[in-house]
């Protein structure tokens, strides 16, 4: 009984971390997609100016 109460605390452990590294990759994605569409838009301004 206990071994399986480890085991399943190890799995919970293992899908909290996997969680985490999504939450953060999920987080450097949108980070990097808002930085490019931020150039883009500023590249457009630019372009209306001329």
């Amino acid at each position: 009984m206990l071994n399986s109460l480890i085991g399943i605390a190890e799995v919970k452990s293992v899908l909290h971390q996997m969680y985490l590294a999504i939450s953060i990759i999920v987080g450097i994605l949108f980070w990097m997609l808002a930085a490019i569409l931020n150039i883009n838009f500023h590249f457009e301004i630019k372009d209306e100016e001329k």
